[in-house]
């Protein structure tokens, strides 16, 4: 299992089982960077926009797909 520097490993897990699920495939390192570099966009830690994706139970993150409050 792939690990991050300041991820929760529980929220990754439960990211990847969202993409197993909906078969979108593994998450690799590129995966990772690019969620990264979204989150970056959206103001986020990559943590952050990982727990968006578990609780919207989405397969992948795009900064735009967020709105401001």
């Amino acid at each position: 299992m792939l690990t991050v520097d300041q991820v929760h490993p529980q929220i990754l897990a439960d990211f990847a089982a969202i993409r197993a699920a909906k078969r979108k495939g593994p998450v690799t390192a590129t995966v990772v960077q690019d969620l990264g570099e979204h989150a970056a966009l959206a103001g986020l830690t990559l943590e952050q926009a990982l727990k968006t994706c578990c609780t919207r139970n989405w397969a992948r993150f795009e900064a735009g797909w967020l709105q401001p409050l």
